[in-house]
């Protein structure tokens, strides 16, 4: 056998091909920058998704909460009266501080004991800045100027505001007040 005969056979027996099979540093850190900008463009979705869904949440908690006053109205000829906690100067049961839902809940437990809500709700965040459920009723005159829809909280039997995140329904009276990301949102009832 000849030299050129055991190249030729060693080509064949053990072929020495030139392949990659590894990314390169800079390959591996493209792909992950592409990653990350996808996953935060995926929770910044997710994040608008997920207040939008409190807030129609909200919507539909104050749809309750309004058929619940009005079958209480229909059954004793008043709305259940909104007492004033730790605030004495202030009109609403319900504040952004720590007690605020409490209050909230004193003046709406009749709606609870009556069977007309199976619960005093609570807003989704239930936190600063104030994203709260309160409550007015017109047993105290010190209103401070607020309005619900550009009308005089005066001449109001009761009016439930509330803060949304990104929501800008129009079917809804708009507070006087803005303390949300939002907007501040109320409904009642004219006396």
């Amino acid at each position: 056998m000849g030299r050129q005969h055991k190249r030729e056979l060693a080509k064949t027996r053990c072929p020495i091909a030139v392949s990659r099979s590894a990314f390169t540093l800079i390959e591996l850190l493209v792909v992950i920058a592409i990653i990350g900008l996808l996953s935060s463009i995926v929770f910044a979705s997710l994040s608008s998704a997920r207040a939008k869904a409190r807030d129609a949440q909200r919507f539909a908690t104050i749809r309750q909460i309004q058929q619940a006053l009005e079958l209480y109205y229909d059954a004793y000829g008043s709305y259940p009266p909104c007492l004033q906690g730790t605030h004495s100067s202030d009109q609403w049961c319900g504040r952004c501080d720590a007690g605020g839902h409490t209050e909230f809940a004193a003046a709406l437990q009749p709606l609870v004991n009556e069977g007309y809500l199976p619960f005093v709700p609570r807003d989704p965040l239930n936190g600063p800045p104030c994203y709260t459920y309160e409550y007015y009723t017109s047993n105290n005159p010190n209103t401070y100027g607020n309005n619900c829809n550009n009308i005089p909280l005066e001449r109001y039997a009761y009016v439930i505001r509330f803060g949304t995140e990104v929501s800008t329904q129009a079917t809804l009276g708009l507070f006087s007040g803005q303390r949300v990301a939002g907007r501040e949102y109320c409904v009642g009832v004219l006396r």
